[in-house]
């Protein structure tokens, strides 16, 4: 398992410190785990297995595919834990405390910018119309000031992030 552990940190390009942080443990904690001295518990494993989109009978005994079946929700709920585990308030952090604020009409609203400029969603079929990012955004900024007077932008201080989906598609390639 040792030999195991190290290999999804070192795939993922993961420091010790970055990788043990992520499971809920220290970075000695996990050298003993990839030298051997240690064996995690069940509740490490299972973070790992989570965390990482690793099947835990590949884990636990070297049996079939590195990469365990994830869903829709798995990956979201993934991507999610990885941002608030960031203790900087990144981009993606500030993105989803503002999503927490949305009522039912700034979600349509938003859903309906997504639409426009993205041409819809992978699993929809909407109907396209050329809009540009120039217009969407004039179209936003319109109806925020009609909502908001003299509203300052909510995000600020722009910077990037993988999240666990990124992590979980690098492992499955």
């Amino acid at each position: 398992m040792k030999d195991r552990i190290r290999a999804i940190r070192t795939g993922l390009g993961l420091t010790q410190k970055e990788f043990a942080a992520r499971i809920g443990t220290s970075q000695n904690v996990l050298a003993n785990y990839e030298t051997g001295r240690r064996n995690p518990s069940s509740s490490v494993i299972n973070n790992i297995c989570k965390t990482f989109c690793v099947s835990e009978s590949w884990l636990r005994a070297g049996e079939g595919e590195m990469s365990a079946p994830i869903g829709a929700e798995q990956k979201i709920l993934s991507w999610v834990k990885s941002i608030f585990a960031e203790k900087e308030m990144t981009f993606q952090k500030q993105f989803l405390n503002m999503l927490a604020e949305l009522d039912g009409a700034k979600w349509e609203l938003l859903e309906e910018m997504m639409q426009k400029t993205m041409g819809g969603f992978p699993n929809q079929s909407l109907p396209q119309e050329k809009t540009t990012a120039a217009d969407a955004e004039a179209a936003y900024i319109k109806s925020r000031s009609k909502n908001v007077p003299n509203a300052a932008s909510p995000v600020s201080n722009i910077t990037t992030d993988a999240g666990s989906s990124a992590n979980c598609r690098k492992l499955m390639n």
